[in-house]
């Protein structure tokens, strides 16, 4: 068997992040339309784990991302394990909190990997794109832990978050972008003042992220002339 394509020259591991991203675009994609299927609840979870394997494996250039992204893939994977026997709130609210240390983690390691790099590639773009992706899964999961812990925090019913906790995926995604469509609306403070954080953070990333590939285009073009 052929090992090539994972060693630290082969291509796939060079093209790790993006396949991460086509990884998390499929499945936000692809998830709305297999929820009436039969199996759709053991798609989205079998998906589930790939991320999170393919999340590990696009940190492992480095020991110590790398461990601490099996410890958090490994408890996150248990506490998956248990749920298919056990229903109960409290590893619902465990598994979101472990969800939000897993992709706040990622956020600071594949984020350092785009700012440290002097040069635009597919992968550092992708990079990129990941970390913005991140930010919108770390939000969803914080406005889900508000709905737990202040009920009725939305327009919709905490019953239908509970039951549907994507809704907060889409929601998170139209307040990032600053889109609005007013369907869902955050309703307690604290909801409304995640809201507005989220679309700070958002309008701040996009600004840093254009600024940081304009510097590095600059730079690769005087090094081009100089040259």
């Amino acid at each position: 068997m052929d090992y090539k394509g994972l060693t630290t020259k082969g291509w796939f591991y060079k093209e790790k992040f993006t396949f991460l991203l086509v990884i998390l675009i499929l499945y936000s994609i692809a998830a709305p339309f297999f929820i009436d299927f039969v199996h759709a609840e053991l798609f989205a979870k079998i998906f589930f784990i790939i991320i999170l394997l393919s999340a590990v494996f696009a940190v492992s250039s480095k020991k110590r991302d790398l461990i601490l992204m099996l410890i958090l893939s490994g408890l996150r994977i248990a506490l998956f394990c248990y749920t298919l026997f056990v229903s109960s709130e409290n590893p619902l609210l465990v598994s979101i909190i472990l969800d939000t240390i897993f992709n706040i983690c990622l956020i600071f390691i594949i984020g350092g990997y785009f700012y440290r790099h002097d040069s635009v590639s597919r992968n550092t773009i992708s990079a990129a794109l990941i970390c913005y992706i991140l930010l919108v899964l770390v939000w969803a999961d914080l406005y889900f832990l508000v709905e737990l812990k202040f009920p009725n925090s939305f327009t919709i019913a905490g019953e239908v978050i509970k039951a549907s906790p994507a809704i907060l995926n889409y929601f998170s995604f139209v307040t990032i972008t600053t889109l609005g469509y007013g369907d869902i609306s955050p309703v307690s403070a604290q909801a409304r003042q995640l809201a507005v954080l989220e679309a700070f953070v958002g309008q701040m990333y996009v600004a840093i992220l254009i600024a940081r590939l304009v510097a590095i285009h600059t730079a690769q073009a005087s090094a081009k002339k100089e040259n």
